[in-house]
């Protein structure tokens, strides 16, 4: 019995060091909803998502643009005016939702979707809206546009916009040669490798001290004020699941990054990852209270943080 009991002992203080030595890796294992909102399909695209001032979730997908109450889904493609099903970006403006394609842009007004002819069909990648107007990233440039869609000034022409965005003074636009800054809608400075990890720039987020730059190698961060760059590779951080940066997102001091492998967050001190097994591929987030909306290349998820 003695032996039996000393054996047990052993055990318990070998599983508890073990829980000591190698702490769990992840956060949030368990905390997570998926949601296939193409038709069910499990290899929905879903490329932007926002939250609305009306707290409706919005997705762009591979099949069009979803929308959310929290209980019903509804979908809108090419049958209710939208030319393309692929809906690479989402803005909401004064009465409505802008939706970038790869035909050009949309405006919908609660009722029906107008394509906005002054943009062409080409290709829109990223919107930004501030003050008024909106900011089209497409790969043949960046325009700013009224409320009716027309062209107000154009910049960084031939230029392949990824994403958009600004701090009190700046604009500041990711393309597929590097980042530049914009002051009054005019270029202010270019930055390419070696201030960034790669050239090819896929997202951007500042909280007005920092500038964080997602690319295809590596995450980069501009200290705004003194133009100070630091760099954040997987060599360096092992808790930050890929070199290969999608999506940026910063709220209550939080930076989100969305790779190709999936989240990591960075507190300002500690980089922790998170919820593996349900989150790969990361394209897009949105948050809305203590909610984090993740659109992945396989779906929708929902998660509380």
């Amino acid at each position: 019995m003695k032996l039996l009991f000393k054996f047990f002992i052993t055990v318990l203080l070998l599983l508890l060091c073990s829980c000591i030595l190698n702490p769990l890796e992840y956060e949030d294992e368990n905390n997570w909803t998926t949601y296939w909102i193409d038709n069910d399909n499990p290899n929905s695209n879903v490329f932007n998502v926002i939250v609305t001032s009306d707290n409706e979730l919005w997705a762009g997908t591979d099949n069009g643009v979803s929308v959310f109450d929290y209980e019903n889904w509804t979908s809108y493609t090419a049958e209710n005016g939208l030319e393309s099903n692929n809906i690479y970006s989402l803005a909401q403006g004064n009465g409505g939702i802008w939706a970038g394609s790869s035909q050009g842009l949309y405006f919908f007004d609660s009722t029906s979707w107008e394509k906005k002819v002054s943009i062409g069909d080409i290709l829109v990648e990223s919107l930004y809206y501030q003050n008024g107007s909106l900011w089209v990233g497409s790969n043949n440039g960046l325009f700013q546009v009224d409320s009716q869609g027309n062209i107000l000034s154009t910049a960084l022409s031939g230029s392949q916009i990824s994403s958009i965005t600004s701090d009190q003074q700046n604009m500041w636009v990711g393309t597929s040669n590097g980042l530049r800054k914009l002051y009054n809608g005019s270029l202010v400075k270019t930055y390419n490798t070696p201030d960034l990890s790669n050239d090819i720039v896929k997202s951007v987020a500042t909280d007005g001290k920092y500038l964080w730059v997602g690319t295809a190698n590596g995450l980069n961060r501009l200290d705004i004020a003194n133009d100070i760059w630091v760099q954040y590779t997987r060599s360096d951080i092992n808790e930050l699941q890929s070199n290969d940066i999608f999506a940026l997102l910063i709220s209550n001091n939080i930076l989100y990054v969305g790779t190709s492998q999936g989240l990591s967050k960075f507190d300002g001190t500690i980089w922790s990852k998170i919820s593996p097994e349900e989150i790969s591929h990361v394209l897009s987030m949105a948050i809305r209270g203590n909610i984090l909306w993740i659109g992945t290349k396989t779906g929708l998820l929902r998660g509380e943080i």
